[in-house]
């Protein structure tokens, strides 16, 4: 499981824009709402579509929530995602890159 680090602005932490998980093994992503930051919502509501099963992840207030493993459907390939606020603006738009 990767985790990726939302800061109390909504922003991605450096070091965290970029995950690789691994299809064959199963892996999730981990969205971690830092410090008393969100609640966010992530979307993977870009052209690529979302590998996940979930339509959008919700990480409520200053805890965590996992993606579930990649769709079987899900192509080998990066994603693009935006992270929303609470009332539904966008704050950040970072990759996961399935493998």
């Amino acid at each position: 499981m990767e985790a990726v680090r939302i800061q109390t602005d909504g922003t991605v932490k450096n070091g965290h824009r970029t995950v690789h998980i691994k299809k064959k093994l199963g892996e999730a992503v981990l969205f971690i709402a830092q410090g008393q930051g969100g609640p966010w919502r992530v979307v993977f509501d870009k052209p690529e579509g979302n590998p996940f099963t979930p339509g959008s992840i919700n990480v409520p207030q200053g805890s965590f929530k996992s993606s579930g493993p990649p769709k079987a459907s899900a192509a080998l390939r990066s994603y693009r995602y935006t992270v929303y606020d609470d009332n539904g603006n966008p704050k950040d738009d970072p990759d996961v890159d399935v493998e």
